[in-house]
C-alpha cells in the first residue's frame, strides 16, 4: 500500500472524520433551536458553539494527520486498544445486570489488573474506592440517580 494512501487511513484521520461529523450533525440540530432569548442565550447557543468547536478542532486534526508521516503501530497496541474497548463495551453491558457502582468497579478492576500489571489487591482496593467514591459523589451529596443492580445501588 503506498504511504500516502495508508497515512489517509490512520486512526487519527478516522476519528477526526467522525467528530467532524459528530460536529455537524449538532451544528445542524442547533439549528433547529433558538439561538436567543429574551433573557440572552437560548436553547441554541450552547449546542451551536459546541458543535462548531468540535468541528473546528477535527478539522484541525484532519490537516494535521494528512500531513504527517505514516507511522508503524505496534500490534501489542492494537491488541491493548482492542481489548480496552471490549471491556468497556462489557461493561456497559452489565449495566441492567448489575448497576453502575459495581459495573464501574469491576471494569476498574480490569484495568487496573490486566492493563495495568498490577496485584490482585490494588486492582480490588482501587475499584472499592471509586466505585465507593462514585456512589457518595453522584447519590449521596448529588442526588443523580445511576442504574441501579439487583442490591439497589
Amino acid at each position: 500500500m503506498p504511504k500516502r494512501f495508508h497515512t489517509l487511513f490512520d486512526g487519527d484521520l478516522a476519528g477526526a472524520a467522525c467528530l467532524l461529523a459528530l460536529g455537524g450533525f449538532i451544528l445542524f440540530k442547533a439549528l433547529d433551536l433558538a439561538y436567543t432569548s429574551d433573557v440572552g442565550p437560548g436553547p441554541g447557543f450552547l449546542p451551536f458553539w459546541l458543535g462548531a468547536v468540535i468541528a473546528g478542532l477535527s478539522l484541525l486534526l484532519i490537516f494535521t494527520a494528512a500531513r504527517k508521516r505514516p507511522r508503524a503501530v505496534q500490534s501489542r497496541v492494537k491488541i491493548r486498544s482492542l481489548v480496552s474497548w471490549l471491556a468497556i463495551m462489557i461493561g456497559i453491558g452489565l449495566l441492567p445486570a448489575l448497576g453502575f457502582y459495581v459495573s464501574f468497579a469491576i471494569l476498574t478492576a480490569f484495568f487496573v489488573f490486566a492493563m495495568e500489571n498490577r496485584p490482585v489487591a490494588v486492582a480490588l482496593a482501587v475499584a472499592a474506592a471509586s466505585g465507593l467514591g462514585f456512589y457518595l459523589i453522584f447519590s449521596l451529596a448529588l442526588g443523580v440517580p445511576m442504574p441501579a443492580g439487583p442490591w439497589g445501588f
